[in-house]
């Protein structure tokens, strides 16, 4: 019986990683590094990117949790998320001090997305609860917080130190990399549909879950309509990616990840377990990051 424990300890471990947000964090940096690696702005920005991870972890503790804390419900591992998600609140305060006065504009989107998300609008309704608003949303935020990269302190002190680096333009008073031009952020059009596929899984996943007022996009148009979706926006975002992104150029990594994508969605459903989606289904960014380092 003793071969148990640790076993058991193990899954409370994992449990907590996944209950406190901290894989989706590591999935979002995943992907940040994808597509800012991309456009070789930067070999390495350690604290830019501890601090977007700590972001990640306060936001979506706080979408979770908030209400629930501030109504003294209970849910599990209570103390140990609401510590790491002060402490990951004030890593990423005391790290986006220096920050703020380049990346003011997104972090002021993301705290005004986050709000209407989760509090009600002046429809009396936070916008989760709008069908066809609620992915969109998550989408967005994501490259919002992604695209801010571009406007780091750590990152325009290298272009400008960089020999060679002589087109600049200017966005919002600071000076940032022509590589953060129309082509980077018509590329992010391309993410922003991998992102959307991406969240479908937890849609049809929270089936079980969710209320029927929540209208949610499988219960409005159904399951198997909602997984064609999800392989709609899978294609539409190989495409993006591959025309824009590459230029046309083929990868093997780029085509094998939205095939992972697309088989995620079409064997998702409401009767799997929460980890095929929380985390598996989560993790696909991390795949491709390990498929651009290794191969």
């Amino acid at each position: 019986m003793d071969y148990f424990y640790p076993v058991k300890w193990l899954k409370a471990v994992f449990d907590f990683y996944i209950r406190s947000s901290l894989h989706v964090a590591v999935c979002y940096t995943a992907l940040a590094t994808i597509v800012i690696g991309r456009y070789h702005i930067i070999e390495e920005n350690l604290w830019f990117g501890v601090m977007q991870f700590c972001l990640v972890v306060t936001a979506y503790n706080f979408i979770k949790y908030f209400d629930l804390w501030r109504n003294k419900h209970h849910f599990k591992y209570k103390k140990a998320i609401i510590s790491i998600t002060i402490f990951c609140g004030l890593v990423s305060g005391i790290l986006l001090i220096p920050e703020i006065k380049y990346i003011y504009p997104y972090i002021i989107g993301l705290v005004l997305l986050v709000l209407v998300y989760v509090y009600p609008s002046i429809t009396s309704k936070n916008f989760r609860h709008y069908a066809f608003l609620k992915l969109p949303i998550v989408a967005f935020c994501w490259l919002l917080l992604i695209s801010s990269y571009g406007h780091s302190d750590f990152i325009i002190s290298e272009i400008i130190e960089t020999p060679g680096y002589l087109d600049i333009i200017w966005c919002f008073g600071r000076p940032s990399s022509m590589m953060f031009d129309f082509r980077f952020y018509a590329c992010l059009v391309g993410y922003f549909f991998f992102v959307l596929a991406l969240c479908i899984p937890f849609e049809i996943k929270d089936l079980r879950y969710d209320s029927a007022e929540l209208k949610t996009i499988p219960q409005v148009i159904g399951v198997r309509k909602t997984k064609w979706l999800g392989i709609v926006l899978t294609a539409i975002s190989w495409y993006l990616v591959f025309r824009i992104g590459h230029q046309g150029y083929f990868t093997a990594e780029l085509l094998i990840i939205h095939i992972v994508l697309g088989l995620a969605i079409w064997f998702s459903d409401r009767f799997k377990s929460d980890y095929y989606a929380n985390f598996f289904v989560e993790a696909i960014p991390v795949l491709w990051l390990l498929i651009v380092v290794w191969f």
